[in-house]
């Protein structure tokens, strides 16, 4: 973003380069023993998907909304050397704990509230 603000607002050079092709992968689970800032992000960052695709679709399941989350978190981590950034096990994995955990609590309370509602 820094490169692109520079641009549009200074129209100068950020003195920044993106490195396209990165190819860097992170394949060491470290997230348990070093609970970060990052890594609670990356936990916090598909919460909203287990809420938002259900009441986006109709008629989705739970297993249909954790799939999507899971495929939607595993093209965004394969896309990251392409773009510059780096493949990291940690992010799918914690990505995909926010989109069960989530999607869980969004079933959870929409059964109960058809229950209380047929009642």
């Amino acid at each position: 973003m820094n490169i692109i603000w520079y641009k549009i607002i200074y129209q100068m050079n950020s003195g920044h380069s993106i490195n396209w092709f990165n190819g860097s992968f992170d394949l060491v689970l470290d997230f348990i023993n070093n609970i970060s800032s990052e890594s609670i992000g990356n936990f916090l960052m598909f919460l909203p998907f287990g809420f938002l695709y259900p009441l986006s679709k109709d008629n989705t399941t739970y297993k249909k909304t954790i799939i999507m989350g899971f495929i939607t978190v595993i093209l965004i981590e394969i896309s990251q050397p392409i773009l510059g950034r780096a493949f990291d096990i940690n992010d799918i994995i914690l990505n995909a704990l926010g989109i069960i955990i989530s999607t869980t609590i969004f079933f959870v309370i929409k059964k109960t509230y058809e229950q209380i509602d047929s009642a």
